[in-house]
């Protein structure tokens, strides 16, 4: 190109050019190498909004950004999936926190201490590498955290501190491990995860200290991820785990039209994932778009009847399978509210159980919910 040409005469240096050919083609050569694994774009090395926005519509998930004000600018533009690429005590943005959904990293307990309740955080670990004893490292110094073991050590000194917070009433953790190959699926998670993350070996030494401190796990999944549940449960079989949603299955993507065959490879998992009594489940999630209908669809909100007759199979599945002392019903509340008014959804409970004895549908309502959170409450 000549650099002095009419078009950048009106300009003023310092200016770059950029050949938007090459950048498609190192982007799609990225993508390529990646061979599947998410790629999140750096936003201190792409400062230009146009190109960013370029990576992002090219294949790119996510954007890593530079400092926490920038992330809530990209916040407040409709970017999603913004996670800030190093710890932070800005407290005046750590006020605007709450009102966007935005990851900070930490990699230390205090690190923690001025963050909004409800704050997504991911840990910063140091990845330099150190050579001739330790003598030599390549690469920026990052963070304390350099080993697993590390990592976890943090882990359950975040989860004594929420203990000692939560006087008493800090009862387990919620996480979601869903994924699915399928772009129509994946784009609707929350969190991007690698695909069969409960049986990575860090993973599991953090959910080790889950067990020792007491505390329960509560997954949210899809149901072809349900043998890696099963996997999980076996491998812990003192370690208190809730399954969200009824294992999640799936209704929408590539998963449409396959009602009958969603419905055979759930239940055979779900068989499988039952003779672990280790394991509860959590009677809910009616309208996430998962197999039983798509409530997007339907012209009016469903009546307590409809959904009961969508649903039934499920739940009473999960009854069957589970019984009714590992069982629990979930508002699931505000989420359902998308499709159902609250009244509607507890009269499909009650349509669902109407078969069931008064001690089944107290331990179905109240009394597993006590017993798996250890509430303590009185009969």
């Amino acid at each position: 190109m000549n650099l002095d040409s009419e078009a950048l005469t009106a300009l003023d240096p310092p200016f770059a050019v950029v050949d938007l050919d090459a950048f498609d083609a190192n982007l799609g050569d990225l993508l390529r190498r990646a061979n599947g694994k998410p790629l999140r774009l750096a936003s201190k090395s792409v400062r230009v909004r146009d190109l960013q926005d370029r990576a992002l519509r090219g294949g790119f998930r996510g954007t890593l950004c530079f400092t926490l004000p920038e992330a809530l600018w990209l916040a407040s533009l409709g970017e999603t999936d913004l996670v800030v690429g190093y710890p932070t005590v800005d407290r005046a943005a750590l006020r605007q926190l709450s009102d966007h959904d935005v990851t900070v990293t930490v990699d230390c307990v205090q690190h923690l201490e001025p963050l909004p309740p409800g704050t997504k955080v991911c840990v910063d670990i140091d990845a330099g590498f150190w050579t001739l004893g330790g003598r030599v490292r390549i690469g920026a110094k990052r963070s304390p955290l350099h080993t697993p073991a590390q990592v976890v050590a943090l882990v359950r000194e975040v989860l004594e501190a929420q203990l000692r917070a939560g006087g008493g009433r800090y009862r387990g953790i919620r996480y979601g491990v869903s994924w699915d190959a399928s772009p129509e699926i994946s784009r609707f998670v929350s969190r991007v995860v690698p695909p069969h993350l409960v049986r990575d070996a860090t993973f599991r030494e953090g959910f080790a200290q889950l067990g020792r401190l007491g505390l329960s796990f509560e997954s949210w999944q899809y149901h072809p991820q349900l043998p890696d549940a099963i996997d999980l449960a076996r491998a812990f079989p003192n370690a208190g785990i809730v399954m969200c949603h009824m294992g999640g299955p799936l209704g929408y993507g590539p998963y449409a039209g396959k009602k009958d065959e969603v419905f055979a490879n759930w239940k055979a998992s779900m068989t499988e994932l039952a003779k672990c009594p280790n394991v509860s489940v959590k009677l809910g999630g009616v309208t996430m778009r998962l197999a039983a209908y798509d409530y997007g669809k339907l012209p009016a909100p469903p009546s307590s009847e409809a959904l009961a007759g969508y649903w039934g199979p499920y739940v009473k599945t999960c009854i069957d399978l589970f019984g009714p002392d590992r069982c629990m019903v979930e508002s699931n509340y505000p989420v359902e509210k998308m499709g159902i008014g609250m009244p509607a959804l507890w009269n499909m409970f009650k349509r669902l159980t109407a078969g069931a004895s008064a001690d089944e549908k107290k331990a179905i309502f109240s009394g597993t919910a006590n017993r798996v959170y250890r509430l303590g409450l009185a009969d």
